[in-house]
């Protein structure tokens, strides 16, 4: 029978999602592994995406065949994995149904800060902006969905069929100083890297370093002649994800003491 596994992660500690060959300290791995030894048999999780080495999630969701009783799994689970990996519940879908595909939505958010804080540092992104260009950053997220095609921001664009994705919203969120900011989008889909890229270049907008119309012109052209580079990857997390035939319960503001006094900029 299929199963919808929901858990959440820090990954901080971990290589990312996805299993890897030259390592086995993945988070899709880990809890395989574990799974496997709960049902005395192999078995396969499929995620609803794939995050970077460092990055967070605050909502996941991956399925996986299970013929057993899943009440006690969840509890065995957590006694069983890295304190960095937690599983809220495990839900029963239809036959067929698939974590990454079924999927319509996903919201990522990407937390940064200005000011130094050592008990930020592995949350959130530091970044030395003594001018930052609030309205130059809000000009550009607001740009985004009118384009669909983001070649220019993939890691990896020629391992994918098509590099097309639909942003549906795009927020900048910040605390009453201007020194703690979340950028949060919403999107169909995103490319490997796409959002690292993407906070890159906003970053650079934020500092003068880079103009809109530079940004404009990727978008518009899907080319980018630069050496790809990333923003920090402790800010990065997926947030949400929303599956329309299955009606799932909100995770809890895990980022709340980030989250703390932010509104949102307009």
């Amino acid at each position: 029978m299929r199963h919808l596994l929901h858990l959440a992660y820090n990954g901080g500690s971990f290589k990312g999602w996805q299993r890897q060959k030259n390592t086995s300290d993945t988070i899709q791995q880990i809890i395989e592994e574990k799974l496997s030894i709960l049902a005395r048999s192999p078995i396969t999780i499929i995620g609803c995406g794939r995050t970077d080495k460092g990055v967070h999630a605050q909502q996941f969701y991956a399925h996986m065949d299970y013929a057993g009783d899943t009440d006690p799994l969840v509890y065995k689970l957590n006694r069983m994995l890295p304190r960095d990996i937690v599983i809220y519940d495990i839900l029963p879908v239809k036959a067929g149904f698939n974590a990454r595909f079924a999927a319509t939505e996903r919201t990522y958010r990407y937390f940064f800060h200005l000011r130094p804080d050592p008990f930020l540092s592995k949350l959130s992104a530091y970044y030395h902006v003594p001018d930052i260009r609030i309205d130059d950053i809000l000009s550009l997220i607001r740009l985004l969905p009118k384009y669909k095609e983001y070649r220019a921001f993939c890691k990896t664009p020629d391992k994918v069929d098509n590099t097309l994705c639909t942003i549906m919203d795009t927020h900048l969120y910040a605390d009453p100083n201007k020194e703690r900011f979340c950028f949060e989008i919403t999107a169909n889909r995103f490319l490997r890297g796409m959002i690292r890229v993407l906070m890159h270049y906003i970053l650079e907008v934020a500092q003068g370093k880079k103009t809109i119309a530079q940004i404009e012109e990727m978008l518009k052209t899907g080319t980018n002649t630069e050496e790809i580079q990333y923003a920090h990857p402790q800010g990065l997390y997926l947030h949400k994800i929303v599956y329309p035939e299955i009606r799932l319960t909100p995770n809890k503001e895990l980022t709340e003491f980030l989250w703390e006094g932010m509104e949102e900029l307009v």
